[in-house]
């Protein structure tokens, strides 16, 4: 008798288990989908506060413009550079399937010291891409050294 309660029981929490670790954004906003996929690449805290310093979500007239400004932290000074492309791709690929989105335009932030030693976040990179310019990338095959080269617009903190 002990088994016919136990095996429906663990099955239960196996499928509650599933369904809780699931990618399923269905029923959320714009904005919510967008926040799970910037914490999803980013990281949810950098510091013990949110990395997403602010995220903003404008209607156009073509479809939604999304401005994030997200904090991210270095692994080494050597491959900052590296790590914010990368994440760059992989948050562009996760925007780029969210159809109401035209315009896109990633702020990352880093820790730097002022010439009095006070460490503060500041802008490191920009990244803009249109969504024709997003339609046109094969995600899969896309090496992300070259977002600097088809990005819209693409700065870069002359210390990376």
């Amino acid at each position: 008798m002990k088994k016919i309660v136990i095996l429906p029981l663990i099955l239960m929490l196996v499928l509650a288990l599933v369904a809780c670790g699931s990618d399923n954004d269905e029923g959320l906003t714009l904005e919510e989908r967008i926040t799970n996929a910037i914490h999803k690449v980013a990281g949810k805290e950098v510091d013990g506060e949110d990395s997403i310093m602010s995220l903003s979500v404008t209607f156009t007239g073509e479809g939604e413009a999304v401005r994030a400004v997200i904090k991210s932290e270095a692994l080494s000074a050597k491959l900052f550079k590296k790590q914010l492309l990368i994440k760059s791709k992989d948050l562009l690929k996760k925007l780029s399937e969210m159809s109401e989105i035209v315009f896109v335009n990633i702020e990352w932030q880093g820790k730097f010291a002022d010439s009095y030693g006070n460490i503060k976040f500041n802008p490191v990179m920009r990244v803009d891409m249109t969504r024709e310019t997003m339609d046109k990338i094969n995600w899969e095959n896309f090496d992300y050294t070259k977002i600097e080269k088809i990005a819209d617009d693409y700065w870069q903190h002359m210390g990376l």
